[in-house]
């Protein structure tokens, strides 16, 4: 797999904590593994919402190469769908070495077009004009990204506050 920047977020920032990823006891659910992971269009499907309902997490957990990260897509696609928390991931080793295998290959592919999509996007600096819209609404970063030090704040000196600008 090719490697990507390391992205942390804070655990309340993760959406994956907020749907109850991490969440013990209760009936055991395994089995609803064995049914999920028995239908691999279903999981194919459910790994774009993993990707679009869960980007916190998402950055926070594919870009750290030292977990398992097909083993965690696997998990969340399963919360995502069913709500199933992550304590039963051993209903998994119950499907046949067939489907465990295909199921892994898939969450291999999904993760490195994820990584190499991430990749893109940040040599082409939409990553950063993104994360300036979000957060620094009127920043044009458009300029950073092509190689010069000079930052426009229009909305800060249109707010009377004082632009920066580096040259």
């Amino acid at each position: 797999m090719r490697t990507i920047k390391r992205v942390y977020h804070p655990w309340f920032a993760w959406e994956c904590y907020r749907a109850g990823f991490y969440a013990t006891g209760g009936e055991d659910r395994r089995a609803e593994y064995v049914r999920f992971f028995s239908n691999l269009q279903n999981f194919e499907s459910t790994i774009d919402r993993v990707f679009s309902e869960w980007p916190n997490s998402c950055e926070h957990f594919l870009t750290n190469p030292n977990i398992n990260r097909i083993a965690w897509l696997g998990q969340a696609s399963v919360c995502v769908a069913w709500g199933v928390p992550s304590c039963f991931k051993a209903g998994f080793l119950l499907l046949d070495i067939k489907k465990q295998e295909a199921a892994n290959g898939m969450a291999r592919e999904a993760i490195q077009g994820w990584i190499d999509e991430r990749i893109a996007n940040q040599s082409s600096g939409e990553v950063c004009q993104a994360m300036a819209q979000r957060w620094l609404p009127g920043w044009d970063t458009r300029r950073i990204a092509s190689g010069t030090r000079e930052v426009i704040a229009s909305s800060v000196v249109s707010a009377g506050c004082v632009g920066i600008a580096a040259k």
